[in-house]
């Protein structure tokens, strides 16, 4: 994966709706990601290892989490609401594995944790 300076017009959508098919574009909906990041997961801060749950706690974290489910399933994910009792006690890295691994990539992972290592639990 890699960002380009202008991104070609074949490749989005004209906007990003709700419920909306087609491709997104992660680096307009995730901003910056860190595509060579290493996975690290030091104590008292949170990863893709954190139930929902646990990330849920932090509004920051959440909102990262939050936005990347939005992302690659086009699922709103919202506390107490659809199907969030059967997601709440799954990780991102637990969902990541009932997802393709053609339309996450090897790098998408690593760069979502690497933006929850920064937020202190």
């Amino acid at each position: 994966m890699e960002k380009v300076e202008k991104e070609p017009a074949c490749y989005t959508l004209p906007e990003f709706n709700e419920r909306q098919e087609g491709v997104a574009n992660w680096f307009k909906q995730m901003g910056s990601l860190d595509l060579g990041s290493p996975m690290e997961f030091p104590e008292g801060y949170y990863t893709i290892k954190d139930s929902m749950a646990e990330l849920a706690k932090n509004e920051e974290a959440f909102a990262i989490v939050a936005k990347a489910v939005k992302l690659v399933t086009n699922f709103d994910l919202k506390p107490g609401q659809g199907m969030w009792s059967m997601m709440s006690g799954m990780s991102p890295e637990h969902m990541s594995g009932m997802i393709s691994t053609d339309l996450l990539g090897d790098k998408f992972l690593p760069s979502l944790n690497a933006q929850l290592i920064k937020i202190k639990k």
